[in-house]
């Protein structure tokens, strides 16, 4: 029995989100266990909670990235390349 949309209800009334490790997991198929206006506030939280994970691991690549370029730019103006 797929409880997963149970589970991620119970994150949303406990605390407020779903964590994105949950919701990776929740069955999105209607009426499973939510349904109506449940499901689609499960759904909506999920969503949310794995747009936000993904952004946060945009920008953490975004500033190694940045980390990189001002490595790479001191050692130029010293004279080596790397």
């Amino acid at each position: 029995m797929d409880l997963s949309q149970d589970v991620a209800m119970a994150y949303i009334v406990a605390q407020g989100y779903v964590p994105a490790a949950l919701a990776m997991n929740v069955n999105t198929q209607e009426g499973l266990s939510q349904h109506g206006k449940n499901w689609l506030k499960v759904m909506k939280h999920c969503r949310k909670s794995l747009l936000d994970y993904a952004a946060g691991y945009r920008n953490r690549a975004k500033n190694i990235s940045e980390a990189m370029k001002e490595f790479r730019g001191q050692r130029n103006s010293k004279g080596s390349v790397c």
